[in-house]
C-alpha cells in the first residue's frame, strides 16, 4: 500500500490550457468534470497513480509497489474500491525494434501488469484507455506541470501517472 500521498491543485493556467485544447468555456469544463472520477496509472514494478478528485478540485498522487503481479492486482483493486472510477487511463507499453534484443527472454513485467489492469477494469465494468508515454510527457512536460501548479517533486512514477490523467482530461478521445 502507498506510504505517501501528494496533493496538487490545478490553478487558473490549467483551466485556460484545458479550455483552449478542448475549445470549451472554463465554466462548462468545470461542470463537466465535477462529476468525474478518473484514475490514471503508470504501470511498472513501482506503479504511479493519479486520482482526479472533484469537487475538491485536486489530484492525489501516490506510488504502489507492484513487483508481484498477484499482489499488485489486489492492491490496485483496493485503489479502485477507494476511487470507484468512471474511467481508467493507463500508460501503453510497446516493444520497439531497437528494444527487441534487450527484451529477449525477458518476463516483461509491465505488459503482464497491464494485462492484470485490463482484467481488473473488465471485472469492474470500468471503461479503460491507453496512451503511450511520449504523448503525455510531450504535452504535460515538467514546465507545463509547474505553470499549472501540478508539479510534485519526487514520486516520479506518480508524476507520470498525473501526466496521463491530464492528457486524458485534455484530449479525452485520443488513445492508442
Amino acid at each position: 500500500m502507498p506510504e505517501r500521498i501528494d496533493v496538487v491543485k490545478p490553478n487558473d493556467n490549467f483551466w485556460k490550457i484545458l479550455s483552449a485544447a478542448r475549445k470549451q468555456p472554463i465554466d462548462q469544463l468545470r461542470e463537466e468534470l465535477s462529476n468525474r472520477r478518473i484514475l490514471a496509472w503508470d504501470p511498472g514494478e513501482t506503479t504511479g497513480q493519479a486520482r482526479w478528485k472533484f469537487p475538491e478540485t485536486h489530484i492525489e498522487l501516490l506510488q504502489i509497489e507492484t513487483k508481484d503481479i498477484g499482489q499488485a492486482f489486489q492492491d490496485l483493486e483496493r485503489q479502485v474500491a477507494i476511487q470507484v472510477p468512471d474511467h481508467i487511463r493507463a500508460e501503453e507499453y510497446r516493444v520497439y525494434n531497437w528494444m527487441a534484443d534487450s527484451h529477449s527472454w525477458s518476463l516483461l513485467h509491465t505488459p503482464q501488469l497491464i494485462g492484470a489492469i485490463k482484467v481488473l477494469a473488465a471485472l469492474q465494468d470500468i471503461p479503460i484507455s491507453f496512451k503511450l508515454a511520449q504523448q503525455a510527457k510531450a504535452f504535460w512536460n515538467d514546465e507545463n506541470l509547474k505553470v499549472c501548479g501540478l508539479y510534485s517533486p519526487g514520486q516520479k512514477h506518480a508524476r507520470d501517472a498525473c501526466r496521463h490523467l491530464l492528457y486524458y482530461l485534455t484530449f479525452p478521445d485520443q488513445q492508442d
